[in-house]
């Protein structure tokens, strides 16, 4: 155990043996372990799914003007994760002790910092999920509308500042990393980190974000378990959204493209606010990223990871991927993604 946490181990706590050659868990209890969290994943996946699926459905039926509103998706998406699924997986991470980070206050310039890794990851991940998408246009020519454009773009901006950038990121940051890290932070700060930002990559069911919020995720996992204040991951991911998910798409939309493809003087002219708030947004956006990629080389030493008190064996990929709640997780969250493709 690090110095920075404190274990927590009530009398609801699963009991999970220890090998006493090595003092790490035996691999039957590792696979328990992950297995639990596996389920928990399952679990929350599919109820998303089937509440969202079945709610939508019962609404075409008795009220289908309902789901034409641009607050229906958002509203149920919100209930079906946090007051349906969440629920019904706690009980499996419930089962899970805990190690709590110690709290460390953040100085202003380390805050800054971070802030710049943050954009960096965000542009990061874009832009390999722009690679990604162009890849698969060429290869098989076919287009696919990135939902997250499509979803800011059918709602009021005052929704989408109240939803995308107020209520997700402080119900998010509850979620993976308040519960989730805590639950999982047991076995080291690695596999917390590492389990914690797949899951929120791939809850998010597309390939557009799938990449960028891996990235985030593992950061804002990090920045979490050693400052142990959840305020400092939810203002980085109010930040984030802010910018990717509001002033980003507030200006493309206010940008003719076909104008400044044109040639025409007098309607470039016409459209110059809008095209000098773009130019300023993109010029602000590489220089804080790039302040993130220097920042993240220059101290790369001290992104270091401490083990648990609960340490997987040495051998850890089978515990990890060879059990059942798992394997259960991934095939349901990779169904979503590959489902995505056609949507």
């Amino acid at each position: 155990m690090n110095g920075n946490t404190q274990y927590n181990q009530n009398n609801q706590s699963e009991h999970f043996e220890l090998d006493l050659a090595t003092g790490r868990l035996t691999q039957q209890s590792a696979t328990r372990y992950f297995s639990r969290f596996g389920w928990f994943a399952f679990t929350m996946t599919i109820v998303i799914q089937a509440v969202v699926l079945l709610v939508s459905l019962a609404f075409m039926v008795v009220y289908p003007k309902a789901i034409d509103h641009f607050a229906f998706g958002n509203i149920l998406n919100f209930l079906a994760i946090y007051a349906i699924a969440l629920p019904c997986g706690l009980p499996f991470l419930r089962k899970l002790p805990y190690e709590k980070p110690i709290p460390v206050k953040m100085p202003i310039g380390k805050f800054f910092i971070g802030f710049c890794i943050c954009m960096a990851l965000m542009t990061v991940g874009s832009n390999i999920s722009q690679t990604f998408f162009t890849l698969m246009q060429n290869l098989y020519g076919t287009a696919t509308e990135n939902p997250v454009a499509v979803a800011v773009s059918s709602v009021p901006w005052w929704f989408n500042l109240l939803t995308t950038v107020i209520l997700a990121p402080i119900l998010e940051e509850i979620l993976f990393r308040y519960i989730i890290c805590t639950r999982l932070s047991a076995l080291g700060e690695g596999f917390a980190i590492f389990l914690s930002a797949s899951f929120f990559a791939l809850i998010h069911g597309n390939f557009y974000q799938v990449f960028y919020a891996f990235l985030i995720g593992a950061f804002l996992a990090f920045i979490y378990i050693k400052t142990g204040k959840l305020r400092y991951t939810i203002i980085y991911h109010i930040l984030i959204n802010f910018f990717g998910g509001f002033v980003a798409p507030f200006i493309v939309e206010r940008v003719d493209f076909d104008v400044l493809a044109s040639g025409d003087v007098a309607a470039i002219a016409s459209n110059a606010v809008p095209f000098m708030l773009l130019l300023l947004y993109e010029a602000f956006v590489l220089t804080v990223s790039t302040v993130g990629i220097v920042m993240v080389i220059v101290k790369r030493r001290e992104f270091t990871l401490h083990k648990g008190i609960l340490q997987p064996p040495e051998r850890w990929a089978s515990p990890l991927f060879l059990n059942g709640g798992i394997a259960a997780a991934i095939a349901m969250l990779g169904l979503n993604l590959v489902w995505s493709l056609g949507g």
